[in-house]
């Protein structure tokens, strides 16, 4: 079969390489503010908040980084056709539509963070001097969600740019599909320690919560409610990328085994000559002589002399 679609290809995987190098950025960027966070004093949560952001940025960098070596390199030529053809479009149309119904929650809450970043006024300030104060804590509060949120999109989009590959039955599907897990992976991978190490602060975050004075106690019951709201959401939305990135995952072996590159010998190949099964039980002058009558043939259809 002949490869019918080098330059969807090309565009596939240039798409995903700006994907991972997003993905490899953002993930040096969220190492760094670990680093950092490593010398600020915040009590018994500055060993966690430090290590959680620097494994997020590790996961993020090092699945980007790998996946943009792998774009350059040259990998197994499969051929998905009839069943697995099918089951595998199956597969990428069915991922994003799961996403979007299992993460209906994370988008609700990322919802509410803007709506509530309106009504604080915090997109209309004109003196931004001294902002980053407040904003940097509130970056690493939502880089758990957010890291969560972008590998949702590069996934649900992987699977979309994948699809039209699989129905013109590019060869180069399982090169590509190998990009898309390694970077997703990372980005998955990240959500989980980011996820992980937010239910480790959880119980400092409530301690802390618990021992700031309020009288009435509803801002108190109101924040505490924030917080089981924010370690469900991540604990949930982690657990939902786990099993679509396995979704993914599976097929590379399927793909290895069960779709092999096959290719299509032409018409000129089924009418070339091979020696019938008298010649294998001749002695070795026949075989030579016939050998050599088949020779002038070959050389008498083509114009040329023996």
């Amino acid at each position: 079969m002949a490869d019918r679609s080098t330059v969807a290809d090309s565009i596939v995987l240039t798409l995903l390489s700006l994907a991972a190098a997003a993905s490899t950025g953002a993930g040096l960027l969220l190492a760094g503010f670990g680093a950092i966070a490593g010398s600020v004093d915040l009590g018994d949560a500055t060993p966690i908040v430090s290590r959680g952001l620097l494994g997020m940025g590790i996961g993020m960098a090092t699945g980007g980084g790998v996946a943009l070596v792998l774009r350059r390199a040259r990998g197994s030529r499969v051929d998905a056709r009839g069943v697995w053809q099918m089951l595998l479009a199956a597969t990428l149309i069915g991922l994003p539509v799961v996403l979007g119904l299992w993460l209906g929650p994370l988008v609700a809450f990322w919802r509410d963070v803007l709506a509530l970043a309106s009504e604080l006024g915090v997109w209309e300030q004109s003196d931004w001097n001294g902002t980053g104060l407040i904003l940097a804590p509130a970056a690493v509060v939502f880089s758990v969600p957010a890291v969560q949120a972008f590998a949702a999109i590069v996934v649900a989009l992987s699977c979309v740019l994948m699809l039209p590959l699989v129905m013109v039955r590019s060869a180069s599907i399982l090169r590509i599909l190998f990009v898309v897990v390694v970077m997703t992976g990372g980005l998955v991978l990240a959500g989980m320690f980011g996820a992980s190490s937010s239910n480790r602060l959880m119980p400092i975050a409530e301690r802390t919560i618990r021992e700031t004075r309020d009288p009435s106690g509803t801002e108190q019951a109101r924040a505490l409610a924030l917080l089981q709201r924010y370690q469900s959401v991540t604990q949930a939305s982690a657990l939902t990328l786990g099993w679509a990135w396995l979704g993914l995952l599976v097929w590379v072996p399927l793909l290895t085994v069960a779709a092999p590159y096959r290719v299509e010998s032409s018409a000129s190949d089924s009418n070339a000559w091979t020696p019938g099964p008298e010649i294998d039980s001749a002695d070795a002058s026949e075989r030579e002589r016939a050998y050599r009558d088949a020779a002038r043939a070959v050389d008498r259809s083509s114009g040329t002399a023996f």
